[in-house]
């Protein structure tokens, strides 16, 4: 009986949840690791997607026989100077637009919540009832509130201060540091890997690994670029129909469009919002420039740079962000495909794996089947 499978998988189960009953009872012996995780979680995650973006251009310095040493440190010294110039224009441009709409912002929900309590529910909802359920000045209010609570807060005292200060510099420090032995040490680290794994189970995990550096190389490349398409497309579009603040309106469009579906639609919100205060007319102008982009994005670029790579159902990656995104907040929102694009892999590996292994134990004792 103890040997049995179903009393192994009883016994792992009761050991989970022991092992969270009493995590939950001692927090605080976890709180030295919530520290260290809080500390290392941004520069590892910056590290690895700048290692996908940079580790194409080393190989192919390597292939024109250029020392890996040296291919590294010439990719951040371009790296370095491109940055300075990007912060130094685009980045201080932006820095006083956000400023600006920061401030701006709450002043303009005002002014369309004030629009909403003067305007009226269409004529055809009224033998509902709707109007008196909800209102449009209710329902603009709760929108408002939402919003307000999602605008980026300045922390006040001095302990928020030193605290920004000091995880701002130690993911200065450590992002270079980990990116550096990432792309010098890349072939080591799978052995390293490999050495934790029991000699039989290295083959399967050594392909497992293969897939998982292709898939995210795959996907981490195509959604940058994807993304920094619309953004450029939301920029140009909201230059030519004049709207304030269009820079740091269309860079919030390119940061949120890296959340599959939802994003484009949170992507879209302030500029409708700053759009239609300012103007009607210019709201409409603004819709109708992120109607062009999804379409030209969806149809156009996606297919051609993304392709089916992920080959997944939208129910499928709907569901990841909602449960990854409520396990680890705003951050689980882009870091739910990534960890989705793991799962999937690992899933399928294990499934090959296990219908391999019932195929030969039906072959070795043909009377099973």
């Amino acid at each position: 009986m103890l040997a049995s499978k179903p009393y192994r998988v009883l016994l792992w189960l009761l050991t989970l949840f022991v092992t969270a009953w009493v995590g939950s009872h001692v927090t605080f012996l976890f709180q030295p690791f919530v520290v260290i995780f809080n500390v290392l979680f941004l520069p590892l995650v910056l590290a690895f997607v700048l290692y996908y973006l940079i580790a194409p251009v080393v190989k192919f310095l390597e292939g024109r026989k250029t020392p890996r040493t040296a291919a590294i440190l010439g990719v951040f010294l371009v790296l370095l100077v491109g940055g300075g110039l990007l912060v130094a224009t685009i980045g201080n441009a932006a820095y006083w637009q956000l400023l600006d709409l920061v401030e701006r912002f709450p002043t303009y929900l005002q002014q369309l919540q004030d629009a909403a309590g003067r305007a009226q529910l269409p004529s055809f909802l009224e033998p509902f009832g709707i109007e008196e359920r909800f209102s449009l000045e209710q329902i603009i209010e709760w929108f408002t509130d939402w919003l307000l609570g999602a605008l980026p807060t300045v922390g006040t005292g001095v302990g928020a201060l030193v605290n920004f200060v000091t995880s701002a510099a130690l993911s200065l420090i450590l992002l270079p540091v980990v990116l550096y032995y990432l792309l010098k040490e890349r072939e080591s680290l799978m052995g390293h890997l490999l050495q934790l794994v029991p000699d039989r189970f290295q083959p399967i995990v050594k392909n497992t690994a293969k897939d998982i550096d292709r898939g995210l190389a795959s996907f981490i490349q195509g959604q940058l670029l994807v993304s920094f398409s619309v953004g450029l497309m939301m920029y140009i579009g909201l230059l030519i129909v004049g709207i304030e603040h269009a820079l740091v309106l269309s860079l919030i469009g390119l940061v949120t469009n890296l959340i599959p579906y939802l994003g484009p639609i949170l992507g879209a919100i302030p500029a409708l919002v700053v759009g239609f205060v300012s103007a009607p007319i210019l709201g409409a102008q603004v819709l109708l420039v992120v109607i062009v982009v999804q379409q030209l994005e969806s149809l156009l670029i996606t297919p051609q740079v993304m392709g089916r790579k992920l080959a997944a159902h939208p129910l499928a990656i709907i569901l990841s962000l909602i449960i990854i995104g409520s396990l680890i907040g705003i951050v689980g929102l882009f870091l739910a495909m990534p960890i989705f694009v793991i799962l999937k892999i690992i899933l399928g590996h294990a499934f090959v794996s296990y219908r391999k292994a019932v195929s030969m134990e039906q072959q070795a004792d043909p009377g099973q089947r």
